[in-house]
């Protein structure tokens, strides 16, 4: 009995990934591995920047450790920014720990949506899948994104859903 599930399970496991195999998918597993990469690598290594990504860190360990998602605290009571990115932040520190990794995560995930939904929009305006992948890989490769992207700063999950918006309303106008 355990011999015939494991050969049916794996069977079916590998027909589940032949989907990697196939081209029409090649382009967009290659940008978001290599976005993956650069992204991620050695994410935490380098102490939080002294200004606001210290102050971000701190109210998301704040917001943590008091357990009050609501009030957003620094100092004092702190309401300069909304309270998104602060709110997943915290969920990065309660499953990684208070490390800059954890705080500087939000901003890498979101940096690569936004190359995933860059990607998506210029196969959907270009009608091929290799200026999806220039469109991601410019995305990725220009300086200031790639900088931000790595910092815990609110800058590339603001970008992101601009981008989106805007991307939205095109396609709505557009239909």
């Amino acid at each position: 009995f355990c011999a015939s599930y494991t050969s049916n399970n794996s069977k079916s496991t590998i027909t589940n990934l032949k989907w990697i195999y196939n081209k029409k998918y090649l382009s967009l597993i290659t940008l978001l591995g290599l976005s993956s990469f650069f992204l991620l690598l050695d994410l935490g290594k380098n102490s939080l920047i002294d200004w606001d990504e210290a102050i971000y860190a701190k109210v998301s360990k704040n917001m943590f450790l008091s357990r009050d998602y609501l009030t957003l605290k620094w100092e004092n009571v702190w309401f300069e920014k909304p309270p998104f990115y602060f709110w997943i932040s915290s969920f990065f520190i309660k499953i990684f720990g208070i490390t800059e990794f954890a705080v500087r995560l939000p901003s890498a995930i979101f940096a690569l949506l936004t190359i995933l939904v860059s990607y998506l929009f210029s196969i959907k305006i270009l009608k091929t899948r290799i200026a999806g992948f220039i469109a991601g890989l410019i995305l990725l490769t220009s300086a200031k994104y790639f900088y931000y992207a790595r910092l815990g700063m609110l800058d590339v999950t603001i970008s992101f859903f601009i981008f989106s918006t805007v991307i939205f309303y095109y396609i709505y106008t557009e239909n």
